[in-house]
């Protein structure tokens, strides 16, 4: 009996086309691992990104960002809306030290939220800032405004440090404690 289901008429495309499919089965598929942000090949990371529905992803972050994102999305999407849904997304695309404030915090108009950021000795260019907001309007929920991003800068220096700030006809000034 023969070992194919070609006909004897078969091309040669065709019988090397049957042996290469004949050999599929012995090609080993890590289905767990695909689908674990932590043991997922990283070239297949942007696809689980994908599949888990995360709803921003940046192809130039470091490894371990990607895999805490991927990691974070399903229970940020069951929080989704909340103020803690928008402080996770902050904290797993590299703010950690970002929080909500809801509007009864701050004496703010209802329905209004403001995110406050500690940074520490480093500048917020305008490209971040814009993913900030992109950010936090992915994972807030639609009815609610942000008034307000705040930042908190801390320098460690042994010298005083003075600034002052402008913020459109507002001007704060920063003085050493």
């Amino acid at each position: 009996m023969s070992e194919t289901l070609l006909p004897p008429n078969a091309t040669a495309q065709e019988t090397a086309l049957e042996g290469a499919i004949a050999r599929i089965g012995e090609v080993s598929v890590p289905l767990r691992d695909l689908w674990n942000p932590q043991t997922c090949p990283v070239a297949l990371l942007p696809w689980l990104a994908w599949a888990l529905s995360v709803d921003e992803w940046e192809s130039d972050w470091p490894e371990a960002i990607k895999r805490s994102v991927i990691a974070g999305s399903m229970e940020i999407h069951r929080h989704k809306g909340t103020p803690w849904a928008v402080e996770q997304a902050l904290i797993l695309a590299g703010m950690p030290f970002a929080r909500v404030q809801e509007w009864f915090e701050y004496a703010g108009t209802p329905g209004h939220f403001k995110v406050v950021v500690d940074i520490e000795g480093e500048v917020v260019s305008g490209a971040e800032e814009a993913k900030l907001l992109r950010y936090i309007n992915s994972a807030k929920r639609k009815s609610a405004w942000l008034d307000v991003l705040e930042y908190n800068f801390s320098v460690a220096s042994a010298v005083p440090v003075y600034a002052i700030g402008l913020q459109s006809s507002e001007v704060i000034t920063v003085n050493p404690q």
